[in-house]
């Protein structure tokens, strides 16, 4: 028997619930139904329930609601569990999130009537698990983030003073197949030396009414003390400006961004080299690029940026004046961006195409300090192969030209400054982004010297930075109309600078 009641009961309660989460699918339409498809209770003192919906968003009032809009359909994991009445998001539950992670370190299993979740443990959470498990006491959790489009857990087992951390991340999207978090983990734990990146531990299965599996939650071992590298060097930035360092700020910027910067290009180029390493797995590796692979990326770079355009066209108030004239200024440039990513089609690239990160900004890279021999040393580990959420897992399981990465994060320092002038973090020189990148691209270019993955032409490389830079922008307009409507001038104001310059 189901605890919640009947499913039109349990669409009732979430119908209102679901489109304010952080992680409901788009910001931008408006849910029109809820079907129930898959309930399963959870083996747990506490009443809970592991539910898959599906649901079908039409337009909301940031769009025209022309009659030829067509309806999205997404399905979402959604655990539940009865509070005060009426079912709520398990992520606030320790007992429910401690079973889940213990679910995917031990491979333990929940059925439904045809249905079953099942936890798949990776050799390296063993000891973890068998001492982690020995204490029967309730985990304590702590949600680590608020802006993603999945939820994201640190789970500590045996109480604090035991320090048995790791995080937890429940995948909003159900999607059939294996994820690139899962599988790159594994190749990069398994088939490579390069280890700044949290162990990958688990991960827990929903094997359907089809039967074919879907990932739902991942879990790695946690990092001690550290931050994301954007707070980290917006706490940086800001500590400038306390400090009254106005008028000698390039200085300031060199002793405080810098370093990391430098430090966050080699560990790019050597999260490259790893993806790049020749294996047996043909998924990894490097392979030339083929006419068919450059037609391939072309094409989806430019029919992506046409449903983009199509969709912006469409936006309207309650958006802020100057954004809806950002959008009109951005829209009569459409043909200019649809150009500059064909020229992707009419160029050959001497580099290989690898697996890439996919989704890589300064929120994927975590910066802890350590000691070792006595001193204390500054550390990065880049998180979340997800790739970035709004494409499809074929897509993200792509090859790309490691400029995708390395333009992801370009694009992010670019943000990184934006975002420092909007919240009046620091009075930055007008040439901070050209230093910030400077800084990064060196560091990443004289690491990846003599590699197959990266040009050793820098006009080849410089012409495929233009491209991925504007898909990338394009890609965050879309992410932001989508997710958070009132960042959207950041990238609109980003693109038209980039359409500004001579390719």
């Amino acid at each position: 028997m189901t605890l919640f009641g009947s499913d039109d009961t349990l669409v009732a309660a979430l119908a209102g619930w679901l489109p304010t989460t952080r992680w409901f699918p788009s910001k931008s339409q408006r849910l029109a139904a809820i079907t129930i498809v898959d309930r399963i209770r959870l083996p747990l003192t506490q009443p809970a329930e592991f539910v898959v919906v599906d649901l079908t968003l039409t337009s909301t009032s940031l769009s025209d609601t022309s009659p030829n809009d067509t309806a999205a359909s997404h399905r979402l994991a959604v655990p539940l569990c009865w509070q005060a009445g009426g079912p709520v998001d398990a992520a606030a539950s320790p007992e429910v999130v401690g079973w889940l992670t213990q679910a995917a370190l031990t491979g333990a299993a929940a059925e439904g009537c045809h249905t079953r979740i099942t936890g798949v443990p990776v050799s390296a959470s063993v000891a973890l698990s068998e001492t982690a498990f020995s204490s029967t006491d309730t985990p304590q959790v702590t949600p680590l983030t608020a802006d993603s489009s999945n939820t994201v857990l640190h789970v500590c087992f045996g109480g604090a003073a035991a320090e048995i951390g790791v995080v937890c991340k429940l995948l909003r999207q159900v999607r059939h197949g294996l994820p690139p978090d899962v599988e790159i983990g594994r190749f990069l734990a398994g088939d490579t030396e390069w280890r700044q990146t949290p162990p990958l531990l688990g991960f827990l299965q929903w094997h359907g009414p089809t039967g074919e599996p879907a990932v739902v939650a991942v879990v790695h071992a946690q990092v001690p003390a550290a931050t994301s590298l954007w707070d980290e060097l917006l706490t940086r930035l800001g500590g400038m400006s306390l400090a009254g360092d106005h008028s000698r700020g390039g200085e300031s910027l060199r002793q405080e961004v810098m370093p990391v910067l430098i430090a966050l290009g080699q560990t790019t180029a050597d999260m490259h080299r790893a993806l790049a390493a020749q294996r047996d797995d043909a998924a990894f590796g490097s392979e030339p690029w083929t006419a068919d692979m450059q037609a391939a990326a072309t094409h989806a770079m430019t029919t992506h940026a046409q449903q983009v355009f199509a969709r912006l066209r469409r936006l309207k108030p309650p958006l802020p004046a100057a954004t809806l004239t950002l959008l009109d200024e951005v829209c009569a440039h459409e043909a200019v961006c649809l150009a500059r990513l064909a020229s992707l089609n009419s160029q050959t690239w001497q580099s290989r195409r690898i697996r890439v990160h996919g989704d890589y900004h300064l929120g994927q890279v975590l910066f802890s300090r350590g000691r070792h021999d006595g001193l204390v040393l500054e550390q990065l580990q880049v998180i979340d192969f997800e790739g970035e959420p709004a494409r499809s897992l074929a897509e993200r399981r792509e090859k790309h030209a490691a400029a995708k990465d390395v333009a992801g994060m370009l694009r992010s320092l670019d943000y990184l400054i934006r975002v420092a002038h909007r919240q009046a973090v620091v009075n930055l020189p007008a040439d901070a982004y050209e230093q910030f990148a400077g800084w990064f691209l060196g560091s990443y270019t004289a690491a990846a010297h003599s590699s197959s993955f990266w040009p050793a032409d820098p006009e080849e490389a410089g012409r495929m930075l233009a491209i991925y830079c504007l898909d990338k922008a394009i890609y965050e307009v879309a992410y932001e109309a989508d997710n958070r409507p009132d960042w959207l001038d950041v990238p609109l104001t980003a693109l038209l600078q980039i359409v500004a310059t001579d390719p």
